[in-house]
């Protein structure tokens, strides 16, 4: 980004990943607009099976632990993983 002077971007990505995205760009002065795109597994609005359930919960933990190891390696502003 630096090296071609992007200063915004859109990044997208998967619907439980785009905090940990946008606040690992943000981090290095990067103004982001976040777009998640469609999730193929699940819907995020429904979650009726059981195999969707364990699916989603699988994505958002893994992203829960991502956005603590960001903080903790400095790679993201440690308010960024703090719960909202």
């Amino acid at each position: 980004c630096r090296e071609r002077g992007f200063t915004r971007l859109t990044v997208v990505t998967s619907p439980t990943h785009p905090r940990r995205a946008s606040a690992t760009l943000e981090r290095e002065g990067v103004v982001v607009v976040s777009s998640p795109c469609m999730e193929t597994r699940y819907d995020l609005e429904r979650l009726q099976r059981t195999d969707e359930r364990l699916y989603a919960f699988g994505d958002l933990l893994h992203e829960r632990v991502g956005l603590f190891v960001y903080a903790r390696r400095g790679w993201i502003a440690p308010e960024a993983a703090r719960w909202r």
